[in-house]
């Protein structure tokens, strides 16, 4: 930078220097951004999942199986899901 800098007028240093800061923090803002994103897509994929999976149980037990639900029923439902996901 130095090298630019003594080649450039006072002025445009000052212009140089001041784009140099502009340019780091839009990378790190956009870094920010970017995290919180591929964070916020983590976590919503993890709840819509667990719901999916509630919903899952309670509509196959009711609907299709059309009986009551048991603490044995859904940890059979459990492991075959977990079987399947693995």
């Amino acid at each position: 930078m130095n090298y630019f800098c003594k080649r450039l007028k006072p002025d445009n240093t000052q212009k140089l220097r001041e784009l140099i800061r502009f340019c780091i923090v839009g990378i790190i803002a956009t870094g920010i951004h970017c995290g919180i994103y591929l964070l916020a897509v983590n976590i919503a994929y993890t709840v819509g999942h667990v719901i999916s999976f509630c919903a899952n149980f309670v509509l196959s037990v009711y609907f299709l199986l059309q009986s009551a639900p048991s603490f044995k029923k859904s940890v059979g439902f459990a492991a075959s899901h977990l079987i399947k996901t693995i």
